[in-house]
């Protein structure tokens, strides 16, 4: 048994009409083919940029807000020094926003200190 595909040779006339139309067809294909399989390869290299650069800059926000946080836990633990200037509520909100675990609520962590500086200028 062979194949079913014509095998190239003595019957086919490559300066025929026919056979340099089907020639160019396909040449046509091919490029369309590459030029295609090219641009999705830019269109990825250039998606695979973006997110790269998007990731850096997440990266550094994530940093920033990091050290932001690190800084209100700060002033939180030298405003609480004084025990003076806590109520049972502040101290216990105080409490949970220190625990390493503890999600960072900024708008929280401001909110004791705004109510421990109230305390501290009640007091004085």
């Amino acid at each position: 048994m062979g194949s079913k595909r014509k095998q190239s040779g003595s019957h086919v006339d490559k300066n025929s009409l026919e056979y340099r139309e089907k020639r160019q067809k396909n040449n046509n294909a091919v490029k369309r083919s590459r030029d295609k399989t090219k641009q999705r390869s830019q269109e990825a290299n250039q998606r695979v940029n973006q997110l790269m650069h998007e990731n850096e800059h997440l990266k550094s926000t994530v940093d920033s807000m990091t050290r932001e946080l690190q800084y209100l836990k700060d002033m939180l633990i030298c405003q609480a020094g004084s025990q003076e200037y806590l109520n049972e509520t502040t101290e216990t909100a105080l409490e949970e926003i220190l625990r390493d675990d503890a999600p960072t609520d900024l708008d929280r962590i401001s909110s004791v200190l705004a109510e421990m500086e109230k305390m501290k200028d009640m007091r004085k």
